[in-house]
């Protein structure tokens, strides 16, 4: 995986941590893949959660 993708990743996990309070990001890295998890402490926020989940690329693997 390439630097770019990683800083790419890492930034954005960083930008919505600003704007997204309610929600906690983890940006990891092992091997060669990135993982990016997404919590959220307050069942209400979960349907935000839903839809960014379905945003995704449907080739990227997702765990909810």
């Amino acid at each position: 995986m390439s630097s770019e993708i990683q800083r790419r990743v890492y930034d954005l996990a960083y930008r919505e941590s600003q704007c997204c309070a309610f929600f906690a990001f983890t940006v990891s890295t092992a091997h060669d893949a990135l993982t990016w998890r997404i919590e959220t402490p307050d069942v209400d926020s979960s349907g935000v959660l839903d839809e960014m989940t379905a945003a995704l690329a449907p080739e990227r693997e997702v765990s909810t």
